[in-house]
């Protein structure tokens, strides 16, 4: 939303998103991630007794969108820990038409018929507006500590109506799927093709946190 758009709205977005977005909310992203990271390596190693095909992108996909809905409206799409890919095939069908549906991953063309765009704006819609229901009570009753310090809480302190919440948190899922997603894709891919420079990096991490299946990494150590 701050590169669409401008003048006042642009001041009160960038305002909200600053405080969102912040030391200790990235801290929280980071933990997230490892943690999501293991769950995903613990599915790839139960499928390890044959030989798995892995498609790299369909699971970059679902890592970022897990760690991302958490983060931006704790909200847990499961594609990780169900296997559950209903968040990506709507996402395809939102993004259907809208300029951007290039950049998404040609695996979901091989996935079920996919749903209208007016279905999958409601399958979104449907998730987002419960969860700021939920957070408008929590915000109203809770205890300050019992109130995730996400990009929902921000936005409904702030008193934005329902629309701007859903724009924000779509927005929020788009640039993770479309730049950190793609980002370790590449990564993987490079990996594979150059396998001197992945040795090369994993003897580095070795060295720096040691051999074990899951290590404990801190936002520190990077």
């Amino acid at each position: 939303a701050l590169f669409l758009v401008n003048g006042p709205s642009w001041k009160s977005q960038r305002r909200v998103w600053v405080k969102s977005v912040n030391g200790r909310n990235l801290r929280s992203a980071f933990d997230l991630s490892v943690r999501k990271t293991h769950e995903l390596f613990t599915f790839w190693r139960s499928m390890s007794n044959g030989s798995p095909v892995v498609e790299i992108v369909a699971e970059a996909d679902k890592l970022l969108m897990d760690v991302a809905g958490l983060e931006l409206f704790h909200y847990d799409f499961g594609m990780i820990k169900d296997n559950d890919v209903t968040a990506l095939e709507m996402f395809e069908a939102l993004m259907e038409g809208s300029g951007i549906s290039a950049f998404l991953p040609a695996f979901l063309d091989k996935m079920v018929a996919p749903k209208s765009r007016g279905v999958a704006l409601k399958w979104y819609n449907d998730r987002i507006d419960q969860a700021v229901a939920d957070r408008q009570k929590l915000v109203t009753n809770g205890k300050s500590h019992d109130i995730p310090k996400d990009l929902l809480t921000v936005l409904t302190e702030s008193g934005c109506d329902a629309d701007v919440i859903r724009g924000e948190i779509l927005g929020g899922l788009l640039a993770a799927k479309l730049t950190t997603a793609i980002f370790v894709s590449i990564f993987v891919q490079r990996m594979a093709q150059y396998p001197e420079v992945a040795r090369k990096a994993r003897e580095e991490i070795i060295r720096e946190f040691g051999d074990t299946p899951n290590p404990t990494l801190r936002i520190e150590d990077m």
